[in-house]
C-alpha cells in the first residue's frame, strides 16, 4: 500500500494536468493596495514573490515543501482586478517537482487559500475549536478515463468525532479543553453529514451564528452551545 501511494505521488508530481481556478471578492478594497497586503502577507510567510507585473495587478508567490520525501514547489498565480469598490482576486495553484499543474482537488485547496488569505487580512469569524482532518486516499477516475486523485476526511476520524488540537475565543471561555471529542453538531452524529456540509457548519461568517455540539471528556458526555467571534486582521498588514 504504502508503495502504491508513493507511485502514485510520483506521478502527481511528474505530470501536467490544467484546471481552472476560483475567485473570491474582497469587499472595500483598491486592488493595488490589496495587492501590496497578499504579497507582504507572504513574504512575512518566507515565500518568495515572481512574475510581478504592476499594471495587471498580476503576480506569482513561490513555497518550497516536502511530501513523502519529495521536494517540490508550489505558484500561487494571482490577479486582482478591481470591481466597484471592491476587489475580485483569481488564484490559481500549480504544484510539483518543476511547479507542474496541481492534480486533484485543485479549486477546493485554491478556495481554502483564498479564504485563509482574506481571514489574515481582513479578520474573521470563529468558534475557537480546531481540530485535524486526517485524509487517506482513494481511487476515482474523471470522464477521460483518467485517474486523479483525492482526500478525504478518515472514516475512523469522522465516525468517533473530532478531537480538539486546541481551543480559543468562545470555545475557550465556555469550559472546553485540548482533547475533548466533538461527537454530535446541532445533535446530529458527525457521520450523518457530508463533508462540504461540516465545512459550512464550523466556519460561521457573522457575529450572531453559533453552533451547538455535544462533546465527550473521558466518560462524560456534555451538550454546549458556542458563539461566533470576530478575529481581528493580523497586525502589519
Amino acid at each position: 500500500m504504502k508503495r502504491f501511494i508513493l507511485v502514485l505521488l510520483f506521478f502527481v508530481f511528474t505530470c501536467s494536468y490544467c484546471l481552472a481556478g476560483t475567485a473570491g471578492i474582497f469587499e472595500n478594497y483598491k486592488a493595488d493596495k490589496l495587492r501590496d497586503k497578499i504579497i507582504k502577507l507572504y513574504v512575512l510567510e518566507g515565500a518568495q514573490v515572481e512574475n510581478y507585473v504592476t499594471n495587471a495587478n498580476s503576480f506569482s508567490i513561490a513555497k518550497n515543501n516536502v511530501s513523502y520525501g519529495y521536494n517540490f514547489r508550489e505558484l500561487y498565480n494571482y490577479t486582482i482586478v478591481q470591481d466597484g469598490k471592491n476587489a475580485v482576486v483569481s488564484l490559481a495553484i500549480s504544484s510539483g517537482v518543476g511547479a507542474y499543474s496541481n492534480f486533484a482537488n485543485l479549486t477546493s485547496s485554491e478556495q481554502k487559500e483564498l479564504e485563509r488569505v482574506k481571514g489574515i487580512i481582513s479578520g474573521y469569524y470563529s468558534y475557537g475549536l480546531s481540530f485535524p482532518e486526517k485524509t487517506y486516499f482513494y481511487n476515482e477516475y474523471n470522464q477521460d478515463g483518467m485517474l486523479v486523485q483525492k482526500n478525504v476526511i478518515a472514516g475512523s476520524q469522522r465516525f468517533r468525532g473530532f478531537k480538539l488540537t486546541a481551543v480559543s475565543y468562545d470555545a475557550k471561555a465556555k469550559g472546553l479543553y485540548i482533547g475533548d471529542r466533538i461527537i454530535k453538531v446541532n445533535g446530529i452524529k458527525l457521520k450523518k453529514y457530508s463533508r462540504p456540509e461540516l465545512a459550512k457548519l464550523f466556519k460561521p461568517t457573522s457575529k450572531d451564528d453559533f453552533i451547538d455540539i455535544t462533546y465527550k471528556r473521558g466518560k462524560i458526555i456534555k451538550d454546549i452551545r458556542i458563539n461566533a467571534e470576530f478575529v481581528k486582521p493580523k497586525a502589519g498588514l
